[in-house]
């Protein structure tokens, strides 16, 4: 998934990609400039939360960032538990939008450690399952709540 094989985590540091090996992977598509993804992104950082730290579930979650300058990455992008793809990278962050037919965000994909894509409706099943009780969530609107 990503050709660098290092994240950007809060604050600058750095994250391997390997690290996500055997895990379900989240990819949030978002923007510091986009209202509903302002809006989304607490809804998110919260079922993260209970379901990576208090649950301990098989979830990480990785930011590929649509602003337009490393500035509004790094402010957005530090507000986030999880790490992102540099803004620096965008070879990664076009290539991942194109492949998962990213049209519109926010739009977080879930991707099972197999590399399969489980659904593209993440967006969704955050906000109808907050407490990630139908994880890992698959297929699309007319399947799990």
């Amino acid at each position: 998934l990503f050709k660098s094989g290092k994240l950007r985590t809060a604050g600058g540091g750095e994250f391997r990609a390997a690290d996500l090996e055997g895990k379900y992977v989240g990819l949030y598509f978002s923007a510091s400039w986009c209202g509903p993804c302002k809006k989304f992104t607490p809804e998110l950082i919260k079922t993260y939360c209970k379901m990576k730290m208090a649950d301990g579930r098989p979830l990480e979650v990785v930011f590929v960032s649509s602003d337009r300058s490393a500035e509004d990455f790094e402010r957005y992008a530090d507000t986030m538990p999880w790490p992102a793809v540099p803004f620096a990278d965008e070879e990664t962050r076009v290539q991942l939008a194109q492949q998962l037919g990213v049209s519109s965000i926010p739009m977080f994909v879930v991707v099972a450690p197999d590399g399969s894509v489980t659904t593209t409706e993440g967006h969704r099943h955050i906000l109808t399952d907050p407490l990630g009780e139908h994880f890992p969530w698959t297929g699309d609107s007319s399947a799990n709540p």
